[in-house]
């Protein structure tokens, strides 16, 4: 494993952060950001950004929060379940990450993160020490040159690392740009 150390002997192991969500563009970036951890003998962080269920405690602490701005008829949707939560959501990221790489595992190191919160400022945080960043695009993103999904858009104008934005092309096949 490659180190990276400061001039004060601080040393650190080299880390490719990725963004998977389930998506088939998101295991393509998987799939890159494995390979290019290979190539700079790294690490990589395998990110799950989730949404938690609202919980009712949850619905009654925005009433307390905003009621003296809308007053005592402030109406708040009910608790939803529709959220995952922490174990759920791990138990996907394991899922996908075995759909990714069905017949053999990766020979670098991957660490799953499970985080509740934006994708976008979760896998800003993740990548705060990291070597590369990669995102997958899905979607309406994916059909043109020009636009490319919210997350990584919010990622390769605000990332401190390198951020590379893997893309599926109008025939389904994995391709990628550079942010």
């Amino acid at each position: 494993m490659h180190t990276d150390c400061d001039d004060k002997g601080a040393c650190r192991p080299r880390t490719v952060v990725v963004g998977v969500d389930g998506s088939l563009c998101s295991l393509d970036a998987l799939r890159r950001a494995v390979d290019e951890a290979e190539a700079l003998d790294a690490n990589v962080d395998v990110v799950l950004a989730y949404r938690p269920p609202v919980t009712a405690d949850d619905v009654q602490s925005l009433v307390r929060r905003y009621e003296h701005t809308f007053g005592p008829g402030l109406v708040l949707p009910s608790p939803t379940h529709d959220g995952l939560t922490e174990d759920t959501a791990r138990s996907r990221l394991q899922r996908w990450v075995q759909q990714a790489f069905p017949t053999e595992r990766p020979k670098v190191l991957l660490r799953l993160i499970v985080r509740a919160g934006s994708p976008s400022e979760i896998l800003l945080e993740a990548s705060r020490a990291a070597d590369l960043l990669v995102v997958g695009v899905s979607g309406d993103s994916a059909r043109s040159v020009e636009a490319i999904g919210s997350t990584a858009r919010y990622c390769t104008t605000h990332c401190r690392c390198p951020v590379l934005v893997v893309r599926r092309d109008a025939d389904g096949d994995p391709g990628s740009g550079t942010g």
